[in-house]
């Protein structure tokens, strides 16, 4: 995804903690393949990922802190994860002097779409999804649950069916 984001880009590197996940005959075909190097930080020492070891415990945090404030379960904690990363991206970190996602695209983020993680929605239905009888109502109640990368809106869970829900619709 950066090289076709980033043309001028090119991956060389990939450091790691020979953790299972990155070692393997798939992912050394997959480096060399590419001409990826391999790095690994020595066994038992963490710090020399510094910080990337830090934003990983950050990451891992806090979603729990999320999920307790919006009074969610622990089954939800891959959504609070994704809107704690998306979060963390938009705002400004002192050792970057700007935002990572300024860092990225070049400009910065427009903030208006944050929303509170857990806070309740009245999201609009459109008509072919309004129940009969008359009259029916226009709003349905819903839990915004994440920040959506594919669509221009937020996504929901709907209080009445269950399902997730995409919508343009702001929360209350």
């Amino acid at each position: 995804m950066a090289e076709t984001q980033h043309p001028a880009c090119r991956l060389v590197t990939i450091q790691d903690d020979k953790g299972a996940e990155f070692i393997g005959n798939r992912i050394a075909a997959w480096r060399k393949k590419y001409g990826i190097q391999p790095q690994h930080t020595v066994r038992a020492t963490p710090q020399q990922n510094g910080r990337a070891e830090r934003g990983f415990r950050d990451l891992a945090e806090s979603p729990t802190c999320i999920l307790a404030r919006a009074g969610m379960s622990i089954s939800w904690w891959a959504e609070a994860a994704h809107a704690s990363n998306y979060i963390y991206n938009h705002f400004p970190h002192c050792a970057l002097g700007c935002t990572p996602f300024e860092l990225w695209y070049g400009h910065k983020p427009n903030l208006a779409n944050l929303r509170v993680w857990g806070c309740l929605a009245y999201v609009h239905l459109q008509k072919d999804q309004r129940e009969e009888p008359k009259p029916r109502a226009h709003t349905r109640l819903c839990t915004f649950i994440a920040y959506h990368d594919d669509y221009k809106g937020w996504e929901f869970l709907d209080h009445e069916t269950g399902s997730r829900v995409v919508s343009r619709d702001d929360c209350e």
